[in-house]
């Protein structure tokens, strides 16, 4: 099911690498936490990486754009045909070549090819592992809150945020708990609309998990001093200057979420995804409202436990219409049980809110704590940033005598 906006353009910018590994290396407690989830869970269970990307670029198949780009490269050359096969299959018409960008000088070449396109919107993805979970009606909303922004804020980079949902949301503000916490950014909403926050940032957040100008990432790449190795936005040093103006939209709902989600957050709350059994061959079997769990069914129980969790018995925890979008097309069955229907069970359907801790898991917090921390972040950033100008004033002043 393809979906599109006539007012917004909008091209899907795939340049990636895909390692040839289904382990999870490194021996942080992070990477510890994530060896137990996989292991601890059928469904959960470690993929090879070009499944997950595969299943990643399955996910933006449901949305309609106006040109796909897909540039990659494989560690494992064997798999090349394979996946450019593979990516032929979903996007028909899409330019697919065997080249990923690696400096800033690729970036560019690739995207002043799209100039014929005008200035459209770019889902710029160096990312290979964000799979887009909404339904594609989301994000041409958010786009429409981004172009209405673009006309009152014109001397600024409008950006959009799509993915770390729930990270962005609970930094864009004063009132909120991680505001401040990453990169020193002291973040304020200018805007709401029922479909997106509107959020100036006070340092310029060109993190590779949004959606951009083309003539945005044109000027990034053209006037960047870096002559090496580019493989992200972050590796420009434009990112975090605290001299490009930018406003964020941050999307109310979730679009995207990394497969291995955010390990340092509440996983009862933002858990890891997983590939379905049966989802390239269209026979997902999903099990809804049982309070016991089967491999090779999809467990859905709103009231459960994380399949990943000791005694779990959920692989997910939503309403059946919750579901990620792109699964849709691809069930082969449902299986439903009877206890759905119990009037009791019924009501607490009802009540069932499974996006305000999602959104704000910090939300049970006393404002009064939330106010303390942000002073003292407010507090420390803006002392430090002074400290910022006054060295660079001074630098140049002795470095001139």
């Amino acid at each position: 099911m393809c979906i599109n906006s006539k007012k917004n353009r909008k091209i899907l910018f795939f340049d990636t690498f895909i390692v040839d590994s289904n382990i999870i290396d490194g021996a942080s407690i992070m990477h510890q936490k994530l060896n137990n989830i996989r292991n601890g869970s059928y469904s959960y269970r470690r993929q090879w990486k070009i499944d997950v990307v595969k299943y990643t670029l399955s996910s933006y198949s449901v949305i309609k754009w106006d040109k796909v780009i897909i540039r990659f490269e494989c560690e494992n050359q064997d798999d090349s045909e394979a996946f450019y096969n593979f990516s032929r299959s979903i996007f028909p018409s899409a330019l697919i070549i065997n080249e990923r960008s690696d400096t800033a000088k690729k970036y560019l070449d690739a995207l002043l090819s799209l100039k014929s396109y005008g200035n459209p919107w770019i889902f710029f993805s160096p990312n290979n592992d964000h799979p887009y979970i909404a339904n594609p009606y989301d994000i041409d909303n958010v786009l429409n809150d981004a172009e209405d922004t673009e006309i009152l804020f014109p001397d600024y980079y409008v950006s959009i945020l799509f993915s770390h949902f729930t990270e962005g949301n609970i930094s864009i503000s004063h009132e909120h708990f991680l505001w401040g916490y990453y990169a020193w950014n002291l973040s304020k909403i200018i805007g709401e609309t029922e479909n997106s926050y509107i959020v100036r940032n006070n340092r310029f957040m060109s993190d590779s998990a949004k959606l951009f100008r083309l003539s945005t990432l044109i000027n990034l790449f053209e006037t960047t001093n870096n002559n090496g190795r580019v493989i992200r936005l972050e590796n420009l040093e434009s990112y975090l200057s605290p001299n490009i103006k930018e406003i964020a939209v941050h999307p109310k709902k979730e679009l995207c979420r990394h497969y291995d989600a955010y390990l340092h957050m509440n996983l009862d709350t933002i858990p890891v995804l997983f590939i379905p059994d049966g989802f390239f061959d269209n026979k997902i079997k999903i099990r809804y409202g049982y309070k016991d769990a089967l491999d090779g069914y999809v467990n859905i129980n709103p009231f459960g436990h994380y399949s990943f969790l000791d005694g779990g018995n959920a692989d997910l925890k939503c309403l059946l219409n919750q579901i990620p979008f792109f699964w849709k097309d691809k069930i082969e069955s449902i299986d439903i049980c009877s206890d759905i229907y119990n009037k009791k069970f019924s009501k607490k359907l009802k009540a069932f809110d499974y996006y305000s801790d999602l959104s704000n898991p910090y939300r049970k917090i006393p404002r009064i704590f939330i106010y303390i921390k942000s002073l003292f972040s407010y507090t420390k950033i803006t002392i430090r940033e002074k400290l910022r100008i006054l060295y660079q004033q001074v630098i140049p002043f002795f470095s001139n005598r």
